[in-house]
């Protein structure tokens, strides 16, 4: 019996178009109408893939379609059922990747049930893929009438962002509209107080955790609102970050200014974005009531411009990259390590949990590990893994002789095609000479040449072939530095505890291989 992997895609524009009466795009519908069409078919259904709220254009950022890729490969089944095409994707790149290539190889067929997408059928691939660019030309003109309604709502001023800027709130009539809440203002102009007071942005950070001000996160969940950010598990757990304290700091939306559009997509199809010039911004003074007075917010940009000038100075001769950036993690709170120092000369730098830090020990414990230190145990765990998982030609690139291998293994490709078109030609020039249509004479000569010319590639075969050996021999040797790509390429996270028992310190690596 064959097998059938299911899948449904419900993007934001086919719930709104479910919301006006369209029903048979709904996760519900397209179910009922592939489950169905399996039983009729005989096929035995290995699993329902299902991707809500997401958009036909991309492929990895889309869980259940990565997942449902991945099982392919396995070969957990042999075919993919879909409503149609556009289900599948709306990408004409991705049609050809996946619908004419990858999944004809791998033996599974596609088969889209109100459409008649068949990839079993040869005759119909160039259906397939007129219909990827009629989809194609559908999401970029889509795309296209979407940026020019927005750039018509921001130079009328209309708010278009999903959440108000903290202090200030959605206009009941006009949602398009944002209007001074006057909880969420007070602890704005607190702010502002503060910097002007002479508090640094990590002072006033503190001040406000300890009075108990709640962050832009944790004030629009205590309204009731579905609001999230990148870096929420430390605002959400009432810590001022001095970024968030700068930016409030330096938006000129406190004084009544609305400024959209700074950045924007560089393409339909990419998630992108690039910042405009400034320029092209939508700038709207007077757009909406202000919480800070104009005099107060230039006192405030001449105090931090004049800090980070000095603070510019006393760094500018410190800043050095980070090997271990995004990878290291408390082991209890799994929140980041925070990079810092012993003393003001620097002498040992070292890293520490960030949620231990910025409550000064309040929550989590001082689970920290001197940089040094950990280099060399990174640098252990490297070597070790390479001798038990990795080949020479992986050690090799590991050791950087990945450039000198690329470029052997190129060359030596070159000379097995140029050896494979000689091995051709004198297999013409003797089809030409039983053909009559060269001498004996003349067939002697370019087999003479045709000889000369291998003779000439073996040798410089034979030379690649000894500095490949060459860098596998230098593949034995252990890594001795550290640098940022070998860090970030090899591991995944590390984990940096104190076990309870007996206070010794614990790393966990997790690695990418």
């Amino acid at each position: 019996m064959a097998v059938a992997a299911l899948y449904i895609r419900l993007s934001k524009e086919d719930e709104e178009k479910a919301y006006k009466g369209q029903e048979s795009e709904s996760i519900l519908n397209q179910r009922a109408l592939l489950l169905e069409y399996a039983r009729d078919h005989g096929y035995e259904v290995y699993e329902v893939y299902v991707d809500e709220d997401y958009s036909g254009l991309y492929d990895t950022e889309r869980p259940a379609f990565y997942r449902m890729l991945q099982d392919a490969r396995k070969g957990a089944f042999d075919t993919i059922l879909c409503k149609s095409q556009t289900r599948f994707s709306r990408n004409m790149e991705h049609v050809e990747r996946y619908l004419h290539k990858e999944l004809p190889l791998l033996g599974i067929r596609f088969i889209g049930i109100v459409d008649g997408v068949d990839t079993a059928s040869f005759a119909g691939k160039k259906a397939r893929q007129i219909n990827g660019l009629v989809n194609e030309w559908y999401c970029e003109d889509l795309s296209a009438n979407i940026r020019a309604v927005f750039q018509k709502k921001m130079r009328e001023g209309q708010y278009l962002s999903a959440f108000a800027t903290y202090g200030y709130r959605k206009s009941e009539e006009d949602h398009h509209k944002i209007v001074v809440d006057k909880t969420a203002a007070a602890y704005v102009r607190r702010i502002f107080t503060l910097c002007l007071d002479g508090h640094s942005v990590g002072k006033i950070a503190q001040m406000l955790m300890a009075e108990g001000i709640p962050t832009p996160l944790q004030y629009k969940r205590q309204q009731g609102m579905r609001y999230q950010t990148p870096k929420g598990q430390y605002s959400n757990q009432g810590i001022w970050s001095t970024s968030t304290i700068k930016r409030i700091l330096s938006n000129p939306i406190y004084i009544g200014t609305l400024i959209q559009g700074r950045e924007q997509k560089v393409s339909y199809k990419d998630k992108k974005v690039i910042v405009l010039p400034k320029e092209e911004w939508h700038v709207r003074p007077h757009n909406h009531e202000p919480i800070i007075e104009e005099e107060v917010f230039d006192k405030v940009q001449k105090v931090l411009a004049s800090r980070r000038k000095s603070f510019g100075t006393y760094k500018a001769h410190t800043i050095e990259t980070n090997l271990f950036a995004g990878k290291l993690k408390c082991g209890d709170c799994k929140m980041s390590l925070y990079k810092s120092s012993t003393s003001r000369n620097k002498q040992y730098n070292y890293y520490i949990c960030q949620l231990y830090k910025k409550t000064k020990g309040a929550k989590c414990n001082r689970n920290s590990i001197r940089s040094d230190e950990l280099e060399d145990l990174v640098l252990e765990g490297i070597n070790q893994l390479a001798k038990q998982y990795l080949s020479k030609q992986q050690r090799g690139f590991l050791l950087g002789n990945e450039e000198n291998m690329a470029r052997s293994k190129k060359e030596r490709m070159r000379l097995e095609v140029e050896r494979g078109h000689v091995l051709q030609a004198m297999s013409q020039a003797y089809v030409d000479y039983a053909r009559g249509e060269l001498t004996k004479k003349e067939q002697r000569e370019i087999q003479g040449l045709l000889e000369q010319s291998m003779r000439q590639i073996e040798q410089e075969l034979a030379i690649e072939k000894q500095r490949e050996e060459a860098s596998e021999a230098k593949s034995e040797e252990e890594v001795t530095t550290l640098d940022y790509y070998l860090v970030q390429s090899l591991l995944d996270t590390i984990e940096v505890s104190m076990k309870e028992e007996n206070g010794q310190r614990r790393i966990t690596f997790f690695w990418r291989i």
